[in-house]
């Protein structure tokens, strides 16, 4: 945590499985509508909150006592449905792989996820892998990797009688961190030790993964894969620096920071660069800052490749830096490492960001994102907070509206948990709050609907349809040519930056496998296939649900005067027949 076509146009754009969503009536339509690299989340982060107070209390800023932390969620977001492209969660810190015993970390995930189906909200787990900062979860891990200084970092290499850098010191150095208030942890790992590293996986493959693995494939059997909503395998990876370049703690040697818990004051020689260990793991005799980014990317690859070898999907892991450096390019500390040592083959790369404690430039961030892996278009908010964009509605959903534009695939949202209800970075749970606002919209809040219950809403019929009307909750007709279309009522002045499906419940009798969605804008009134997409339809079958993502079409901007649905098209000439049906159709962002 750091706070410091022309209108006859037929078969244009058709769009492949992965980007149409079917749903058959009665179907178990579970965690198999979105594939991992389509969800999206907004996690809710229960800081300070252990697994057990996370469904037997709810002490939060405007909270509603009747509910506990988790059991509140749904109470204000409503109801999570599968096939939502966005998806609220409950974040939890930890399992923490340094201070944690197996049998805890095993109990941890599994109560984790009884949570997680017991309100249908989906987990997010925070592992803590390098700043050991608290046992209040557990203390029972074995061994305690700070009493084996190979496995820790030191301010200098070793020196004449020493086995370890610093040992004339009398002790290893503390890990100074300040959140808040200056506090210590006895030593800060070597990143680079295979003994440390060992130590890591074992914690992860014995007390995370089994257990993690095993009731993730359960829930997807069951069509509720959405109920594990990923993982960060790092805490602000890094290797800590007290120097002057680190102008983010800025330690003054004249007044060395105080341990607010215990009164101790940091040495002299704690006040500078931790890293020398990594460096002689690897054979160095001389400090290098540049060689030291290349091991906190090496470390946060190896922890994901450890989690991505287990069975867990690369959109499920994420790594964890500051991003502090996407708006200061010129910090030059191993605190803050490049934006590249986040990005590796087997995760998503991840960040601090906050306008308030860690600020950022997501245009950089995604620019660096790119130069280190082309391939890479996402990105996650790992550890992001309300302040400083909760002053309005406005304020709060062009930040949701910043973050998913540039390709966040979840968005935390630290200080919902038992954050001090006086604190700054709590989050406020209260319905009228203009953040818990625009989140709710975020979260699958529907633009716009044609229900079609009891009338036709405006819709009419354009070419090639006969007796068409509204009967029994639906709309249609019957299908009399190749270009048969329905439009909708003009100047439907909805902001398609905040629209990005359409989703059309049909049944058609016809043989067509091919529908479309044409619409105009207020700025583009011609109806062509620049603003149209085509999706694959199931031929001559009861009533299914298709999702149509539209933010791949270029025109899709602005704001939409008419919508229209071609319910089943064909080329020019070809014999068509049958009828179609539609109960609903829906703008969702």
């Amino acid at each position: 945590m750091l706070l410091a076509a022309s209108i006859l146009g037929c078969n244009k754009n058709l769009v492949e499985n992965k980007e149409t969503i079917e749903v058959k009536e009665g179907q178990n339509n579970g965690g198999q509508l979105l594939t991992p690299a389509e969800e999206r989340y907004i996690v809710f982060f229960l800081t300070n909150t252990s697994v057990d107070q996370a469904d037997s209390e709810n002490i939060g800023r405007d909270a509603n006592p009747a509910y506990t932390f988790v059991g509140e969620l749904p109470h204000i977001f409503g109801p999570i449905t599968a096939d939502a492209p966005y998806k609220y969660a409950f974040g939890l810190s930890g399992p923490m792989l340094l201070t944690q015993s197996v049998q805890q970390m095993q109990y941890q995930v599994n109560k984790a996820f009884d949570i997680a189906e017991k309100y249908n909200v989906p987990v997010y787990f925070q592992l803590d892998d390098i700043n050991n900062y608290t046992v209040e979860f557990g203390s029972d891990a074995t061994p305690k990797f700070y009493e084996n200084p190979s496995w820790c970092e030191w301010v200098a290499f070793p020196g004449a009688g020493e086995t370890w850098g610093g040992q004339a010191n009398g002790r290893l150095p503390y890990y100074w961190f300040n959140w808040g208030n200056w506090m210590h942890a006895k030593a800060f790992p070597n990143l680079q030790s295979p003994g440390f590293r060992a130590f890591v996986k074992s914690q992860l493959e014995n007390g995370v993964l089994p257990v993690l693995n095993t009731r993730y494939n359960q829930l997807k059997t069951q069509g509720k894969g959405y109920l594990f909503a990923g993982m960060a395998i790092g805490w602000e990876t890094h290797i800590p620096d007290y120097s002057a370049d680190n102008t983010l703690y800025n330690v003054n040697p004249a007044a060395l920071p105080v341990n607010a818990n215990l009164g101790d004051q940091m040495q002299p020689w704690e006040a500078g660069k931790l890293g020398y260990a990594a460096l002689h793991t690897l054979g160095y005799t001389a400090y290098n800052k540049e060689r030291l980014y290349q091991v906190i990317h090496d470390y946060s690859e190896f922890l994901a490749k450890t989690v991505y070898d287990s069975g867990i999907p690369r959109e499920k892991i994420f790594s964890h830096i500051v991003g502090i450096k996407s708006s200061q390019p010129n910090l030059s500390t191993t605190f803050a490492p490049p934006i590249w040592t986040a990005v590796n083959n087997y995760s998503i790369p991840g960040f601090t960001l906050s306008p308030v404690s860690c600020p950022y430039d997501l245009n950089t961030l995604k620019a660096e994102i790119q130069l280190a892996d082309p391939q890479q278009t996402n990105f996650g908010n790992v550890e992001g907070y309300s302040i400083g964009v909760n002053g309005s509605f406005a304020q709060a959903d062009a930040y949701f509206g910043d973050m998913f534009g540039h390709g966040a695939a979840m968005v935390a949202v630290f200080g919902w948990g038992r954050e001090p209800a006086t604190s700054d970075f709590a989050v406020s749970h209260s319905p009228a709050s203009p953040f818990v606002q625009a989140a709710k919209k975020w979260l699958g809040k529907e633009v716009k609907v044609w229900s079609f219950a009891t009338e036709a809403a405006g819709w009419t019929a354009g070419n090639d349809i006969s007796g068409f009307g509204w009967n029994n909750a639906a709309i249609g007709g019957n299908i009399t040519g190749a270009d048969a279309f329905i439009v909708s009522g003009d100047n439907l002045n909805i902001n398609l930056d905040n629209c990005r499906y359409v989703v059309v419940r049909i049944r058609n009798t016809s043989p067509q496998t091919i529908g479309q969605v044409y619409f105009t804008t207020t700025t583009d009134m011609v109806w062509n296939d620049t603003k149209e997409l085509s999706f694959s339809i199931n031929p001559n079958t009861d009533f299914t649900t298709y999702t149509i993502d539209m933010s791949a079409v270029p025109g899709w901007t602005g704001t939409l005067k008419q919508l229209r649905i071609d319910p089943c098209n064909a080329m020019p000439g070809t014999p068509v027949s049958g009828s179609f049906q539609i109960q609903y159709i829906k703008m969702i962002n």
